[in-house]
């Protein structure tokens, strides 16, 4: 293009090319040029659409996806502080099409860009529609022997009480498992079989006809037996003993629960979402189930059991059997830290032989001294160990170490049997006391993960059940995680697949 130096100087070009002053033209180069401008042009353009379209269907993806999480079971969150989706939404049967049909829904209502449009002349740009929608794989609640229902329950604990909480029970934890009372206690520890022993030792006694003759004793011999009243106790059952109150005669069918029944599988944890610490997630489960169940001090009377800790522990169909199973486990281990302190207390062991002494004088039978001391101690071991288990069956704390401020019992009363009607109003702050909730949560952590774990599963459906008509209510049926696949058609002729995974994490 050629401009005079006068066009230049005098009129603007537009004037200079209407007068004809100037000519132009355009070279081959540059039309070569603009081909490949417009090239680029249309490429790009065809670029930015299909980001568009991207981002459009993957922002669908994501809000369907989140709608699908805000509709966890809501009773469930309330009650037990869990985030599930329950794949029955309140129905009879549950399954992964129901979920997947929920998010189909969401997606399609988040594609559609005409929804309530003011403009009736707008233009849907995409023209996305979906073509199909696949969950791939779920994380369900029962998944890898309940380690999803574990990690959602320790969730809730770290949300709500943090770390430092965790850390406080893992050292309250360790000091009384320290003690060595809660693990499996060896038959010479076992008061049963030491009071068995003791007493069988002494009814069998017999003399040989020269001892006999020795001793004046003509027939069979006859002697006192100061362990009768603590024999008396124990044919009526440990339940009868040290409970106070009434007992629920509650029971539950277990062929229709998470631990007896044949459950859903999903496909586990199967992100590896779960790395926490192994001590301190199996410490805050544990303070999980302590805190979410009702027991025989502290009831959850609106319940298919009243005893739901003692479920958790022992396993048994009815409240009955399980407070016998954990009553009986107390009085073990109470025995074996009241047999300990009994070896190191002098005033104790010194009483016992002056009565065993004193007894085998009365019968003039020097050979029953050893026998008597023998039923005598576990006698009053067994006494002193049933008077602890009611006392925390009424309330009271026992510390895990006996010691002489808490030895209630006095031999006279344990020969006498007045020790069954002793009610002790002291109730004992020393540091290492413990309430019955706080044994059956040393019970609990000796307890298989697998057991423990169904069984709270059984009792959070059986109160979903019971407690908010939830009839068919399974915990199988709650997920939550998942990975979906989305398969979307668009109107310039483009399929996008989005593949995504989400959950409670």
């Amino acid at each position: 293009m050629n401009i005079s130096l006068e066009a230049k100087k005098n009129n603007s070009i537009i004037e200079c090319f209407i007068k004809g002053e100037v000519s132009g033209a355009i070279s081959v180069y540059l039309c070569l040029l603009f081909g490949v401008i417009v090239s680029l042009i249309l490429v790009m353009y065809e670029a930015a659409n299909y980001s568009a379209m991207m981002l459009h269907v993957e922002c669908a993806t994501d809000s369907a996806m989140d709608s699908c999480l805000a509709e966890y079971n809501a009773n469930l969150l309330s009650r037990y502080g869990l985030l599930f989706v329950d794949s029955s939404y309140g129905e009879s049967d549950g399954s992964v099409d129901n979920v997947c049909n929920h998010i189909e829904q969401y997606m399609a209502e988040n594609l559609d860009t005409n929804q309530n449009v003011v403009l009736a002349s707008s233009k849907d740009l995409f023209g996305a529609d979906i073509y199909r929608v696949d969950i791939l794989k779920t994380s369900r609640a029962t998944d890898e022997d309940g380690a999803v229902f574990r990690y959602m329950a320790v969730s809730y604990m770290l949300e709500y009480y943090g770390i430092a909480y965790a850390n406080e029970l893992i050292d309250a934890y360790e000091t009384s498992s320290s003690t060595g009372l809660f693990g499996d206690i060896s038959d010479d520890d076992n008061i049963e079989n030491m009071a068995n022993q003791a007493f069988s030792d002494l009814g069998n006694f017999s003399l040989s006809d020269e001892k006999k003759e020795e001793y004046g004793i003509e027939g069979d011999i006859e002697y006192e037996h100061p362990e009768q009243a603590v024999q008396a106790s124990r044919s009526k059952g440990i339940l009868s003993t040290v409970c106070k109150k009434d007992v629920s005669n509650k029971v539950i069918d277990l062929s229709t629960y998470a631990s007896h029944r044949s459950n859903t599988l999903g496909d586990g944890m199967y992100n590896r979402w779960d790395s926490r610490n192994e001590l301190i997630s199996n410490v805050l489960f544990n303070n999980y189930v302590v805190l979410m169940t009702g027991n025989y001090v502290e009831p959850h009377e609106n319940s298919p059991l009243d005893y739901e800790l003692e479920y958790v522990i022992a396993g048994k169909t009815g409240d009955l059997d399980n407070l016998k199973y954990v009553t009986t486990r107390l009085l073990l281990i109470r025995g074996v830290a009241n047999a300990s302190y009994f070896a190191t207390d002098s005033t104790l062991r010194d009483e016992t032989e002056a009565a065993a002494t004193g007894l085998s004088l009365l019968c003039g039978i020097p050979e029953l001294e050893k026998l008597f001391y023998g039923a005598l101690s576990a006698a009053w071991i067994y006494a002193e160990s049933t008077v602890d288990v009611r006392r925390l069956l009424d309330g009271k704390k026992v510390s895990l170490i006996t010691n002489s401020q808490e030895w209630d019992t006095s031999l006279e009363k344990v020969m006498g049997g007045s020790f069954e009607n002793e009610d002790n109003d002291k109730d004992y702050t020393l540091p290492t006391a413990l309430s019955y909730k706080d044994y059956l949560g040393m019970l609990l952590l000796f307890t298989d993960n697998k057991s423990k774990t169904f069984r709270m599963m059984d009792v959070v459906e059986m109160n979903m059940r019971y407690s908010y008509g939830q009839e068919s209510f399974r915990i199988d049926n709650c997920m939550a995680a998942f990975e979906i696949q989305a398969l979307v058609e668009c109107s310039n002729g483009y399929c996008v697949l989005v593949k995504k995974d989400f959950g409670y994490r």
